[in-house]
């Protein structure tokens, strides 16, 4: 099924917003930190500037994938007639799709493999195969959008005082614990309730491992975080 046109459009604007984006991101870093962002390594620079606007992004996308998911489980719209739904999945991949051509040698493999994942999701949302237990991943993408504060505490990690630093961290732990195990919990209930037979059920487990495996070593960077005193563990 080829692409539909409104997907198209949707993600050349994202895609095209989020040039434009990291040019903005990097200046409001380096006018907010100076010389302490212009210090960092070539690599440290372009994650944190990666991460800024992904967690900007997110946080944008809160109110759009409510009304998403509004319209899609209240009120019965398909997925191809609505077009929140489709600006969010759009604006989602694009800052991965963004992130695998200009970092790709700085991110871990984990994260590369992340990434692969909502790119390949994307496509299949786009070209109307997202079905059977594939359909979960609305509800995958919507939960990312309330953890866009942990993209920017990863952005500032190594721009922030140690007290901030930690207290941000403690925070970010937090938030991201409950909607790791939220989610979980419910994407447990969609896979054991979907229908798309066992080896969709089996290959959509197979996706949802490779980002919950580099989910789960976020959240052991900000356990480790919060209570470190030097600079915090890698992470990305």
């Amino acid at each position: 099924m080829a692409l539909t046109t409104d997907n198209a459009a949707a993600a050349a604007l994202c895609l095209s917003l989020t040039a434009i984006g990291r040019a903005f991101a990097e200046w409001a870093l380096d006018a907010r930190f100076g010389a302490g962002f212009r210090r960092l390594a070539p690599r440290h620079r372009a994650l944190a500037v990666k991460n800024a606007l992904k967690g900007a992004v997110l946080m944008a996308c809160v109110p759009l994938a409510s009304v998403a998911l509004d319209l899609r489980y209240r009120q019965g719209v398909a997925d191809a007639d609505n077009p929140f739904l489709g600006l969010v999945a759009a604006a989602y991949a694009a800052q991965d799709a963004t992130a695998l051509a200009t970092c790709f040698g700085w991110l871990a493999p984990r994260t590369r493999a992340h990434h692969c994942v909502v790119c390949v999701l994307w496509v299949l949302f786009a070209t109307s195969r997202l079905r059977g237990p594939f359909a979960a991943a609305v509800w995958l993408c919507a939960a990312a959008t309330t953890t866009g504060v942990v993209n920017v505490y990863l952005a500032l990690r190594k721009l922030l005082p140690p007290g901030e630093r930690r207290s941000m961290a403690s925070a970010c732990f937090w938030l991201y614990a409950s909607v790791f195990a939220a989610t979980v919990v419910h994407q447990t209930l969609l896979l054991r309730a979907s229908d798309g037979g066992p080896a969709a059920a089996c290959l959509w487990a197979a996706f949802l491992a490779v980002v919950w495996i580099d989910d789960v070593y976020l959240l052991r960077h900000l356990f480790v975080a919060r209570r470190a005193r030097e600079p915090a563990s890698r992470a990305q």
